[in-house]
């Protein structure tokens, strides 16, 4: 070929560049250098993983609202805020307490909320900032998506840890737990620091994911490396796991435990298969730069603790989770334990939860049949939570390619594995039960997406168009899930009463004087359809609500300042009318 043919056919390709940058790839390549940049910086990356975090639940809450408890597990949750909110970590007991009993709240020796005190601190930094504890779930999920992105920086490159950052924000798991009050926002952030933090002590020379085994350096003599006179975890890496460690035990403390035990097991696992030399240097680092730090973030929350348990039961060594249910429940939490029995029940309502809902989830369970049901059971409720659409099931098309690549990818799958046969022995299982670990699930969908990016099919990028679409699903999804989100399902009672319960709240709020709301129940009524849930402060609430009983004359002089209503809860809709009772004794006053 001549150097005019030459110069010819390369000027001919130029053009033909050039004229394919049309405005639109121009605005993608603008678009990728900004996301680069960004993800290029750490602190400006975990920011906007966060910021983002708060634009989705944002725009989310301008279309749906924000939903009022509807869950036993909520109201405890908003009674645990409402207490922190106004600076005690528990209530006096109520001299008429029998008459506010209900599911997951303690009333003796004080009136408490029975769950660990961090998804109730979060709830009630809400509060305090805005008047509404929504807000603290969005903080808190915010919190967790910026640890997300601090933790996949250790995993992978800088620009996959942001896009999965970004991809927590938007899966539907997560959009369901902004959207209520007892999600596993915090289990999660406490999770991805433990994480995080483990994945740095075992490689600290790489800011990013740059070494991709754990074990690199054992192939060369470790004198003969650079990377060996860097051996060491940084000293905030101590304080990181045991921050981790820290909001585990006071969210989610068994399934926390279960991913402290694994997380220490890799380390030690991965301390006995390196060589010699780099064994010393490693147990030395971690002996000065980790246990110190790492110790001394644990003894102090364990002092809070022994402090908390102790105002709330008396109790340093008992929780408010193990009193309650020796109090209330009439099965075990796990299916080793013996049937308890009966408590005394003063509700029918609360003896119904019990022996109708609970009790029958571990009598399921019982016997080799039954255990093998309940695991098929437990695994598919932790994957339809994990995978609630066929656009994150896609994203994992590219994980076998990612497990025959590197040892983190399968260390990351043992361990989600072995989180999941921790969990067999508890009774029940939801899908936040796993947040604790879940950091590791979008590590495998980001190693996932990354090596499928790069699949090519008759010398076609087919893996770069499969990647963009998905993560264009991933953005559009949005509009079907929050329509669906907003449909009214006659079947979901504790969305159903929430929402009764709700308004009528919000009228009486309205109106003059106190209330006193009587609730009495129709001989059907569903045990998640719970009415009875009040205040940190019962007796100064504008609004309060109380069982009926067979007597309630002592309530009704107790609370003879207020306007006392009978609300009958089952009515479709419930009917609020005043307390006949008190009707009745205003009328004899009038013909006196």
């Amino acid at each position: 070929m001549s150097d005019k043919t030459f110069q010819a056919t390369d000027y001919s390709s130029l053009m033909t560049h050039r004229t394919s940058l049309t405005p639109r790839s121009s605005l993608l390549r603008g678009a990728k250098r900004v996301f680069l940049r960004i993800a290029n910086q750490p602190v400006l990356a975990i920011s906007f993983a966060g910021l983002f975090s708060l634009l989705v639940n944002g725009s989310m809450a301008l279309v749906l609202g924000v939903p009022p408890p509807a869950v036993h597990d909520e109201y405890s949750y908003w009674l645990a805020a409402d207490t922190f909110a106004h600076g005690r970590l528990t209530n006096p007991p109520h001299p008429l307490w029998i008459h506010f009993e209900s599911m997951h709240v303690l009333q003796q020796p004080t009136y408490a909320s029975k769950y660990p005190p961090g998804q109730g601190m979060a709830l009630a930094l809400g509060q305090l900032l805005t008047g509404r504890p929504i807000v603290g779930v969005w903080l808190s999920s915010a919190l967790a998506c910026a640890a997300i992105c601090w933790m996949l920086r250790a995993w992978v490159r800088p620009r996959w840890a942001l896009l999965g950052s970004l991809l927590v924000s938007l899966h539907p798991l997560m959009v369901d737990w902004n959207h209520n009050y007892w999600g596993g926002s915090v289990a999660l952030l406490g999770g991805t620091l433990v994480l995080g933090a483990v994945r740095r002590i075992l490689t600290p020379q790489c800011s990013g994911g740059m070494l991709s085994r754990p074990f690199a350096m054992n192939s060369m003599p470790i004198r003969e490396t650079e990377a060996a006179k860097a051996w060491h975890p940084a000293y905030f890496d101590g304080l990181w796991l045991g921050l981790g460690m820290a909001i585990l035990a006071n969210s989610r403390p068994y399934e926390g435990m279960i991913l402290s035990v694994l997380a220490v097991t890799t380390m030690l696992a991965t301390i006995w298969f390196s060589r010699d030399a780099q064994r010393s240097v490693l147990l030395g680092s971690i002996f000065r730069r980790v246990i110190p730090q790492a110790g001394l973030i644990l003894a102090l929350t364990m002092g809070f603790m022994a402090y908390y348990n102790w105002r709330v039961t008396g109790n340093a060594l008992r929780m408010p989770y193990s009193l309650y249910q020796e109090t209330y429940s009439a099965s075990p939490s796990f299916l080793w334990g013996k049937p308890r029995p009966l408590p005394e029940y003063r509700h029918e309502e609360i003896r119904n939860f019990w022996l109708t809902f609970e009790l029958p989830i571990y009598e399921g369970q019982q016997g080799l049949a039954g255990w093998l049901k309940g695991a098929l059971w437990k695994a598919g409720v932790l994957f339809y939570a994990a995978f609630p659409s066929l656009l994150v099931l896609l994203s994992l098309v590219g994980l076998p390619a990612a497990l025959s690549r590197g040892i983190w990818p399968r260390v990351a799958l043992l361990l989600l594995f072995l989180f999941y046969v921790a969990l067999l022995p508890v009774v029940g299982m939801i899908g936040h039960y796993a947040a604790p670990i879940a950091g590791l699930f979008f590590y495998l969908m980001v190693e996932s997406l990354r090596l499928l990016r790069i699949w090519r099919w008759s010398g076609m990028r087919v893996g770069l168009w499969a990647v963009r679409l998905l993560l264009l699903g991933w953005c559009l999804w949005l509009i079907p899930k929050g329509i669906a989100m907003t449909r009214f399902d006659p079947a979901d009672d504790c969305r159903n009463q929430s929402k009764e319960r709700a308004a009528i709240l919000s009228r009486l709020r309205n109106e003059p004087g106190g209330h006193l709301v009587i609730v009495r129940y129709s001989p059907e009524h569903s045990v998640h359809a719970e009415w009875v849930y009040n205040e940190a402060d019962i007796d100064n609430a504008k609004v309060i609500f109380a069982r009926e009983m067979k007597d309630n004359r002592r309530l009704q002089e107790y609370f003879n300042d207020r306007h006392i209503w009978l609300v009958e809860a089952d009515e479709v809709p419930p009917r609020v009318t005043p307390y006949p009772e008190v009707r009745d004794q205003k009328s004899e006053v009038g013909g006196n």
